[in-house]
């Protein structure tokens, strides 16, 4: 059993749907794939990813990424209803979205947003984010209480998981074992490499949340992988034991920053961190 890591698929372009269709139906069958959202606004290209997925892996994991929250296609409907509505869709074609431990390897899916725990936004940000005009959240919620909703969730899983687990809480029972988190956001700025432009430092504050940092490191395991997506740049690299993976497929034009391939994070015995760090 081999794990893949994949984010930001962005099936709104049609150079990445052909790449989804031509992914191999028989290579992947006995592995797993790690999913990390951004599919698209577009309901029905992400259920046909699903679909195409769960024919394809073993085991799929998904969370949903901000461009499939946006409700601009969906009159009537709030971000928080497509959420869940995109929840209910991944299990109906049996991906995963909760913690599941199986054959040594434990799969934690972390929902997020982004709470400005990377700094305030400017007025460059503020007119510019997609997500500001796209997303419409009920109450008038703040993307700090977005945030802190969806942390509630994952420690309301871990608690369910716990439970399962016959009261181990989040520690592998075994030293071997492999813990590998994942968010679509950012769990931490300083994953972003040091050769960014400083021209692009605008966008930081709405790459993640250090929160869900703190939720990738409640699980005790020696061997610990997380997976994010979002920022589109493409990543391996240790930073306090714990290897951090971005492998975004990205938009066609990123060519430069995206490797447009499967990247085996776990190939049965040995993590990642055997197989590169940048």
């Amino acid at each position: 059993m081999r794990v893949f890591a994949l984010s930001d698929l962005h099936l709104d372009y049609e150079e990445n749907r052909t790449w989804l269709t031509g992914l191999s139906d028989q290579d992947y069958r006995s592995d797993w794939l790690i999913f990390a959202g951004d599919i698209s606004d577009d309901v029905k290209l992400a259920e046909a990813c699903f679909a195409a997925l769960s024919s394809k892996f073993a085991r799929v994991f998904f969370v949903p990424g901000n461009h499939d929250l946006w409700v601009r296609r969906d009159e009537g409907v709030n971000s928080l209803d497509k959420f869940h509505a995109m929840l209910k869709l991944a299990g109906d074609h049996g991906l995963l979205t909760e913690p599941h431990r199986e054959a040594g390897v434990t799969v934690a899916p972390l929902f997020g947003w982004y709470d400005y725990s990377f700094g305030a936004p400017g007025a460059q940000l503020l007119q510019s984010w997609m997500d500001y005009r796209a997303c419409l959240w009920p109450d008038a919620m703040t993307p700090r209480q977005v945030t802190e909703y969806f942390l509630r969730l994952n420690e309301e899983a871990f608690q369910r998981f716990a439970a399962r687990e016959g009261g181990e809480g989040l520690a592998a029972p075994q030293d071997n074992d492999v813990v590998i988190s994942f968010s679509h956001f950012v769990p931490r700025l300083d994953v972003m490499p040091s050769y960014i432009s400083p021209k692009f430092h605008f966008i930081y504050p709405v790459l993640g949340s250090s929160a869900l940092d703190g939720q990738a490191r409640q699980w005790q395991a020696q061997r610990r992988l997380h997976v994010y997506g979002h920022s589109h740049v493409n990543r391996s690299v240790v930073i306090d034991n714990i290897h951090y993976v971005n492998n975004a497929f990205g938009y066609p034009s990123e060519y430069r920053i995206c490797r447009k391939q499967l990247f085996c994070i776990y190939d049965g015995v040995t993590h990642s961190s055997a197989f590169r760090s940048d």
